[in-house]
């Protein structure tokens, strides 16, 4: 189309309007490439050879920025440390993967323990209704918390590699009492309580007659062997004062728990004040600097001597740090190797009265009833102590499993009744 314009004078100008036609997009396409532990990826997309412009489709309609693109790094996501080497004479070394990419492994040492292992066996423990079991393994009698798969000692494991699941039909019935009595007209009931845990309980009728109805839930009532609390069913419920004020104070610690009074006496005497302002958390793993500063404060806090911390995983600024070189001072501990005590780990039951035995002293004591403690275990002598004290009644009559996590109502239990006035 051409437009004409006449100006003064008879001057005319014309100008021609021509359209232009849009080049078509000419794509290039991008694959997906998925973003590494450590580098950048991007999603499929397409870029135009004339424009540069980035679109989300082939047909370059869904135009996108290139920052759309971008799938930034996944970081590593790393499994447990895992034994490759035990440490003994020489160093060992421990080694975790990566479940993003396998190829990414991550290996440290772990510090020598400057001995030979001396083989020590535990045997199997079964499963019950409410603990777990273990397999069959190997501790070192110059160890603090070391495990092995293998009587040699060469292959190294957690303590949670030997657990066996909790087996919710293994209960320990007790002989049972007629909680509600038969009558000419009405059946009665019988009740029996698993001597593993009071809380469960199972009920069989009592026929009008007075005779028993066979089969029903007695069935499993065979007495069987299994793990119950540091207090027996029968122990009567625990009153105290402090007992009351540790219920009153913590939403999840019962007046008729059998720890509630340790727990009092523990708050009472600044021991500890629980996880938070309203729950003492009983059923938490204790750690050994946990325990071990338990234990300063019940001795008072007693200020450490001067001199240098063998322990190269402590730290001065910690709020366990007295604590611990008051322990190892003490003669109370001595570390899971000669430069490292184990912050972070789980303390065991064995080791929660070993702690405690050498801060009370060394007497001669009567054989145990464990058939879990092995005169050559490093904490026999304090089993042996604890059990004659009353400190602990096991877990079981024949069983104290001394490689299980000692619990924070545990904790407060053995201190409690060996030390409180």
């Amino acid at each position: 189309m051409t437009y004409t314009a006449t100006f003064g004078g008879g001057f005319t100008a014309q100008t021609t309007k021509t359209a232009i036609t849009m080049l078509p997009h000419t794509p290039s396409h991008h694959p997906a490439s998925p973003a590494g532990c450590e580098t950048e990826g991007n999603t499929e997309y397409w870029t135009c050879s004339v424009c540069s412009k980035f679109f989300s489709d082939a047909a370059c309609t869904t135009e996108i920025t290139e920052a759309d693109t971008v799938q930034y790094a996944a970081g590593h996501n790393w499994g447990t440390w895992t034994v490759v080497t035990p440490a003994g004479v020489e160093k060992g070394a421990e080694q975790r993967v990566c479940a993003n990419d396998p190829s990414h492994i991550e290996t440290r040492d772990i510090p020598a323990v400057g001995h030979t292992h001396t083989p020590v066996h535990n045997d199997a423990v079964a499963a019950t209704c409410c603990a777990k079991g273990n397999v069959e393994y190997w501790t070192c009698s110059e160890c603090d918390g070391l495990y092995f798969s293998d009587e040699d000692c060469t292959t190294q494991v957690n303590f949670e590699d030997l657990e066996t699941a909790i087996d919710p039909s293994a209960h320990r019935w007790d002989s049972g009492v007629i909680t509600v009595p038969a009558t000419a007209d009405t059946d009665g009931v019988k009740t029996y309580t698993c001597q593993n845990d009071n809380r469960h309980t199972s009920t069989e009728a009592i026929a009008a007659n007075g005779g028993s109805s066979s089969g029903g839930s007695a069935s499993g009532r065979d007495g069987s062997s299994g793990s119950s609390s540091d207090t027996p069913a029968t122990t009567p419920v625990d009153t105290t004062d402090a007992a009351i004020k540790a219920s009153e104070k913590f939403v999840d610690v019962n007046e008729d728990d059998y720890f509630a009074a340790a727990v009092g006496w523990a708050i009472e005497n600044g021991i500890t004040e629980g996880t938070s302002a309203t729950t003492f958390s009983p059923n938490d793993v204790t750690t050994r600097e946990q325990y071990v500063t338990f234990l300063w404060r019940a001795a008072g806090s007693p200020e450490p001597a001067e001199g240098d911390c063998p322990f190269e995983d402590l730290d001065s600024d910690e709020y366990y740090y007295k604590a611990v070189l008051w322990a190892y001072q003490q003669g109370i501990t001595k570390g899971v190797s000669a430069t490292e005590f184990g912050t972070g780990k789980e303390v065991s039951r064995g080791q929660a009265v070993t702690f405690l035995y050498r801060y009370k002293g060394i007497k001669e004591y009567n054989l145990v009833p464990f058939n879990d403690v092995d005169s050559g275990d490093y904490f026999y002598d304090a089993v042996v102590w604890a059990y004659d004290e009353g400190v602990t009644d096991g877990t079981s009559p024949t069983t104290f499993s001394p490689d299980k996590d000692c619990l924070r109502c545990q904790t407060v239990t053995f201190l409690y009744r060996a030390l409180a006035e």
